[in-house]
């Protein structure tokens, strides 16, 4: 009896552990890029900062002048798209 009642418990713990993975990579998304990092290196200080080109960080203006451009992605164009819908949820 005390045999199953353990194996019982570490079905659970399992199923559990698969249910937080699960929850996690359904969650946990790395947020949409326009185009790759930059560094930029400050000509006055020498330091080296990275710029991140996030759409989530962009201004709805910029992101229907990168859609109007007619240099763009139709990838990127979805991107930028799709960003808006989000946003107006």
């Amino acid at each position: 009896m005390v045999g199953r009642v353990v194996k019982e418990g570490k079905k659970i713990r399992k199923r559990l552990m698969l249910i937080g993975i699960r929850y996690l990579r359904r969650r946990r998304r790395m947020p949409i890029k326009l185009k790759p990092s930059a560094k930029i290196r400050d000509r006055a200080t020498g330091k080296i900062t990275t710029e991140h080109y996030y759409l989530k960080c962009m201004t709805l203006k910029e992101l229907n002048d990168y859609i109007e451009s007619p240099s763009s992605k139709k990838k990127v164009i979805q991107k930028c798209k799709n960003e808006i819908i989000r946003r107006e949820k």
